[in-house]
C-alpha cells in the first residue's frame, strides 16, 4: 500500500494542504505544534476512521475551543495489487466516509466509520503498536496487542473461527473452577451435587416412612388417560395433515412454476462460449481495441531513416575512432612540447643570468652564441698556467726574508724590556730612551722587509685577449689567476645551460612535427565528414566526437523505430485473433439474446431476463429433484389439488385452512397439557406408596451420584484440554517465532555492525528476550544495563521482523517513525537509514521529526520527498 496524495482540508493545524506523496520515503519536518503529529493521526484516521467519532470529543476538532472544527481529510492510495483507491472522511455531527475504486465516478461507496477493506485484517491498536511508532513506543509490546497479533498469525479457515489460545485457556480454567476447586472455595458444581446427594438421601429416608393411600385418584387417572388417547389421535391426524400440507404446497408451486417457465432457452448458437454480461464483453472488446490503437498508429507512421551527414560519418566511423584514440597521445605530446619549450627557455635564461652576474651588466645579444663557441678547456689551461707562474715568482721573492724577521723580533723584544725596566720607580730615562730607540728600529726593519716581500703584479698571458675577444669582460678578470678561474667556471656553467637548451629545442621541434601531422589527419577527416576544419587539434577532435555521437544516436533511433514497429506488428498479430473472437462472441451473444427476448431492445436487460429464467429453471429442477426423493411424491404427483390451475378452496396449505388447523391444534395442546398436569398431580399423589417413593428416591440418589462422576470426568477432561491447548500454543509460537526472530536478528546485526548478532527467546523458561553479542556464546537479557539507544534499535528491529512476518501475503501497510531514532548514535542511525532505504520500495516509510538537523541528515542519506510545515 502506498499513499500517493494526501489532502487535509481541515484537520487541526493542517488546513488546505494538498501533497503529492507518491514516493518511497516521505520526510515531514516542522517545529512543535506545526502539525507533525497531526500527519500521523491523519494517516491512522484515513485507514481506520475517527476515534473518537464525536466532534465534541475529538481533540483536533477542538483545536480552537471557541469554534469547533469540522474535520475533513482525503487521500489517494495505490494497493500492492495495483488497484487505486480514493478515500474521504468527514467528522461533523456524525461521521461521513466515502471510498472510490480505480477512478470510478459518482458519490462513491459509503464507508461510515469502518476501517478500509484492505486493512480490516489488522486491529487499530496493533497498527499503532507495530506500524506507527514514536520514541516512547519503542518498548515491549502491549499484552492486548500481542494477543491480536497471535490472532492474525493463526491459520485462516472458513469452517471454524479461531480465537487466541490465551482466551480459550482462560475460559477452560474458569469452566473448570465452576466444576471443582482444590481450595474448596466458592459454590462449585461439585459442592452443589454433594448437597443434592444429601437431600436425596433424606428423601429416601422419608419415603421409607411414608405410606399414603390415594386409591380414588387411580380411577380418575384411567379416565384421563383414555381422553388423552383420543386427543392424541386427533392431534396426530392434524400433524400429518400439516406436514402433508407443506409438501402439497411445494408440489403445487412446482407445477405452477413449470407452466410459467415456458420453453427452455436455446444457447446452441453460442457453441462452447459462455453466456456473459454484454456490458462486460463490450468492456473487454474496448480494452483490446485500446491496446491495439497505439501499435496500429505506430505502424501507420513513416519509417524513420538516417540523414546523409550521419551516413557519411558512420561510413568513416573506424577512422574517426582511430583518430579519437590518438587524441590522448596527441594531448600528451602537446604538453611535452610546451614543457620542452619552457625548459629550453629556462636553460637559456639561466645561462644569460650567469653571464649577467659575471659581466656585471646586461650581456650583448650575441654574447650567448660567443660563449657557446668558447674553447673552455683551452681557457682553463691558460688560467692554470698563469696561476703556476705567479706561485713560482712569489716563492722566489719570499726566501731571504727569514733573517730580517728574526732581527725585527729581537729588536722589538729588547726595546720593550728596556722600557719596562726604565719605568720601574725610580724611573730610568736612559733605559726608556734606549727601549724607544730599539722599538723604532724594529718597526723600520719590519717595513723594509714587507716592502721587499710584496710581489709586483704578474701580467696575464698574451693569448687570453684572443680567447675572450668580443665578450666585453671587465678588467677585474685579468688582474689575477683566481679571478680568471672564477670566470672560467661561470662560462662553463653557461655553456652547459646552453647545451641543455639546444637539446630541449630539438625535442620540441620533433614533437611539433608529430602534432602537426596529427592535426592535418584530423582536418582531412573533418573534411571527409563535411565538418568545419578550423581550430586546433582539440577543437577538431571534439567536433569529430560530437558528430560521431550524434550520428550513432540517429542510427540507434532508426534501429529503435524498427524494433518498435516490429514489436507493434507482433502485438497486433498476437491480440487480433482474441479481438476477432470476442467480436464474434458478441454477435453470437446478441443473436441468442434477441431470440430469447425479442421484445427487449436493451441487451443488458435481456441478459438479466435470460439469467433470471435460467435461475428459475435451475431452482425448479432442484425443487423437483428434492420433491421426487420424498416418498409422498408418487402418492400426490397426480393429485387434482396440486395440478390445478387455480388454488383449490379446500387446499390444506391455504392460509385460512392452515390457521384453522393451527387453532384446533393449539386447543388440543392446551387440553392435553391440562390433562397431563392433572395426571402429574395424580401421579404425585399416587407416588406416596412406600415402594414407589423408595424407588424414586433411590433413582434420584443414583442420578446424583452419576452427575458427580460426570462432573469429575468433565473436570479431568477440561484439565486435559487445557494441557493439550497449552502444548498447541507452544507449538504455534515455536512455528512463528523463529521467522520473526530471524528477520529481527538480520536487521540488528546490520544496524550494529555485527556487535549484536541475533535476537532469541531465553531458554530459561521465562519467555524473555535475549540478544547475543559478537564473541559471546551466551545471550544476555534485553534490559538494562543495555543502553536506551541500543534497546530502541532492538525493539525497532523486532517490530520490523513482526510486521514483515505479519503482512506476508497481505497488504503491506506504511511504516511511520515519529522522532523514533533520536536516542541512536550517528553511525547506527545511518545504518537504520540504509535499512529503511532498502525496505521503502516495498513498504512506504514516513519519517516525522521536529529537528531540522535530523531532517537534513535524512535528506542527505536517503532519497526522500520532503514536506516542511
Amino acid at each position: 500500500m502506498r499513499f500517493t496524495r494526501l489532502e487535509t482540508h481541515a484537520f487541526g493545524p493542517l488546513e488546505a494542504r494538498a501533497l503529492e506523496v507518491d514516493c518511497d520515503i516521505v520526510l515531514v519536518c516542522g517545529p512543535n505544534e506545526a502539525g507533525k503529529s497531526s500527519f500521523r493521526a491523519a494517516i491512522e484516521t484515513l485507514l481506520y476512521g475517527f476515534r473518537p467519532a464525536d466532534r465534541n470529543l475529538h481533540p483536533l476538532a477542538q483545536w480552537d475551543p471557541d469554534h469547533p472544527q469540522t474535520l475533513r481529510i482525503a487521500c489517494e492510495l495505490r494497493l500492492d495489487g495495483g488497484d487505486r483507491l480514493r478515500v474521504e472522511r468527514v467528522l461533523q455531527s456524525a461521521v461521513r466516509s466515502r471510498i472510490w475504486s480505480n477512478g470510478e465516478e459518482g458519490p462513491g461507496r459509503n464507508l461510515a466509520n469502518r476501517p478500509l477493506p484492505c486493512v480490516d485484517w489488522l486491529a487499530r491498536d496493533v497498527f499503532l503498536e507495530l506500524y506507527s511508532l514514536e520514541l516512547e513506543q519503542l518498548a515491549e509490546l502491549d499484552p492486548s496487542a500481542r494477543a491480536d497479533i497471535d490472532d492474525l498469525l493463526m491459520p485462516h479457515t472458513s469452517a471454524l473461527p479461531l480465537r487466541p489460545a490465551s482466551e480459550i485457556r482462560a475460559e477452560l480454567d474458569a469452566e473448570a473452577k465452576q466444576l471443582w476447586r482444590f481450595d474448596r472455595r466458592g459454590n462449585t458444581r461439585e459442592r452443589e451435587l454433594r448437597r443434592r446427594l444429601a437431600n436425596a438421601r433424606d428423601k429416601l429416608a422419608a419415603a421409607r416412612q411414608r405410606d399414603r393411600e390415594l386409591r380414588d385418584a387411580r380411577a380418575e387417572r384411567a379416565e384421563i388417560e383414555r381422553e388423552l388417547d383420543a386427543l392424541g389421535a386427533r392431534k396426530r391426524e392434524l400433524d400429518a395433515e400439516r406436514a402433508d400440507a407443506e409438501f402439497l404446497g411445494a408440489l403445487f408451486d412446482w407445477n405452477r412454476g413449470l407452466r410459467a417457465l415456458g420453453p427452455a432457452i436455446d444457447l446452441a448458437a453460442l457453441g462452447e462460449r459462455r453466456l456473459v454480461r454484454p456490458r462486460e464483453l463490450d468492456a473487454e472488446i474496448e480494452a483490446l481495441q485500446d491496446k491495439l490503437r497505439e501499435p496500429r498508429a505506430r505502424i501507420a507512421r513513416e519509417p524513420r531513416g538516417c540523414g546523409e551527414a550521419a551516413e557519411r560519418l558512420l561510413a568513416i566511423a573506424p577512422d574517426v575512432e582511430a583518430a579519437l584514440e590518438r587524441f590522448a597521445g596527441w594531448s600528451a605530446d602537446r604538453e611535452r612540447h610546451a614543457e620542452q619549450r619552457r625548459q629550453a627557455a629556462g636553460a637559456r635564461g639561466r645561462a644569460r643570468d650567469e653571464l649577467r652576474a659575471a659581466l656585471g651588466g646586461q650581456p650583448a645579444d650575441d654574447a650567448l652564441e660567443r660563449v657557446a663557441a668558447l674553447p673552455i678547456e683551452v681557457l682553463s689551461s691558460v688560467a692554470g698556467a698563469w696561476s703556476e707562474a705567479r706561485d713560482r715568482e712569489l716563492a722566489a721573492r719570499s726566501a731571504p726574508g727569514g733573517r730580517a724577521q728574526i732581527a725585527e723580533i729581537a729588536a722589538a723584544i729588547a726595546g720593550g724590556a728596556a722600557i719596562v725596566f726604565g719605568v720601574i720607580p725610580p724611573p730610568h730615562w736612559g733605559l726608556i730612551g734606549l727601549g724607544a730607540l730599539l722599538l723604532g728600529g724594529a718597526l723600520a726593519l719590519g717595513w723594509r722587509a714587507r716592502s721587499a716581500a710584496r710581489p709586483d703584479p704578474v701580467q696575464p698571458p698574451d693569448e687570453l685577449g684572443a680567447l675572450l675577444q668580443g665578450l666585453e669582460l671587465p678588467g677585474s678578470f685579468a688582474q689575477s689567476p683566481a679571478a680568471l678561474q672564477r670566470l672560467v667556471a661561470v662560462l662553463d656553467g653557461a655553456q652547459r645551460a646552453l647545451a641543455q637548451a639546444r637539446e630541449h629545442a630539438r625535442t620540441a621541434d620533433a614533437l611539433d612535427t608529430r602534432l602537426s601531422t596529427c592535426e592535418r589527419s584530423w582536418r582531412e577527416l573533418c573534411a571527409r565528414a563535411g565538418l568545419a576544419v578550423e581550430g586546433d587539434g582539440e577543437a577538431l577532435v571534439a567536433r569529430l566526437r560530437a558528430a560521431l555521437h550524434a550520428a550513432r544516436e540517429e542510427a540507434e533511433a532508426v534501429e529503435d523505430d524498427g524494433r518498435e514497429r516490429a514489436e507493434a506488428q507482433r502485438l497486433i498479430e498476437f491480440e487480433q485473433p482474441a479481438l476477432d473472437a470476442k467480436l464474434e462472441h458478441r454477435e453470437q451473444l446478441r443473436a441468442v439474446l434477441r431470440a430469447s427476448e425479442p421484445e427487449c431492445a436493451d441487451f443488458d436487460e435481456a441478459y438479466q431476463r435470460v439469467e433470471q429464467r435460467r435461475d428459475d429453471a435451475d431452482y425448479l429442477r432442484r425443487l423437483g429433484a428434492e420433491l421426487n426423493r420424498d416418498p409422498r411424491f408418487a402418492r400426490y404427483e397426480r393429485d387434482p389439488r396440486v395440478i390445478a390451475e387455480q388454488l383449490p378452496e379446500d387446499a390444506p396449505w391455504r392460509d385460512e385452512v392452515a390457521d384453522a388447523r393451527e387453532a384446533e391444534l393449539r386447543e388440543l395442546d392446551a387440553s392435553i397439557s391440562a390433562k397431563q398436569r392433572r395426571l402429574g398431580e395424580l401421579g404425585e399423589l399416587l407416588s406416596g406408596d412406600a415402594p414407589g417413593a423408595v424407588a424414586a428416591a433411590a433413582e434420584e440418589e443414583l442420578e446424583v451420584r452419576g452427575e458427580i462422576a460426570s462432573c469429575e470426568r468433565e473436570r479431568d477432561r477440561l484439565a486435559l484440554l487445557e494441557s493439550i491447548l497449552a502444548h498447541a500454543e507452544r507449538a504455534f509460537r515455536e512455528a512463528h517465532q523463529p521467522d520473526v526472530l530471524r528477520r529481527a536478528s538480520a536487521y540488528i546485526e546490520r544496524i550494529t555492525g555485527g556487535r549484536y548478532r541475533r535476537i532469541e527467546v531465553l531458554d530459561d523458561g521465562s519467555g524473555l528476550l535475549g540478544v547475543a553479542l559478537d564473541g559471546r556464546s551466551e545471550p544476555i537479557e534485553v534490559c538494562a544495563p543495555i543502553s536506551r539507544g541500543t534497546l530502541d534499535q532492538i525493539f525497532l528491529c523486532l517490530r520490523l521482523g513482526m510486521l514483515d512476518h505479519l503482512d506476508d501475503g497481505r497488504e503491506r501497510l506504511p511504516l511511520i517513525l515519529d522522532d523514533a531514532l533520536l536516542r541512536m548514535d550517528d553511525q547506527r542511525r545511518r545504518g537504520v537509514y540504509a535499512l529503511l532505504g532498502e525496505l521503502a520500495p516495498t513498504r512506504q516509510v514516513w519519517i516525522l521529526t521536529c529537528h531540522g538537523a535530523l531532517a537534513d541528515e535524512v535528506e542527505g542519506d536517503l532519497e526522500v520527498s520532503r514536506i516542511d510545515l
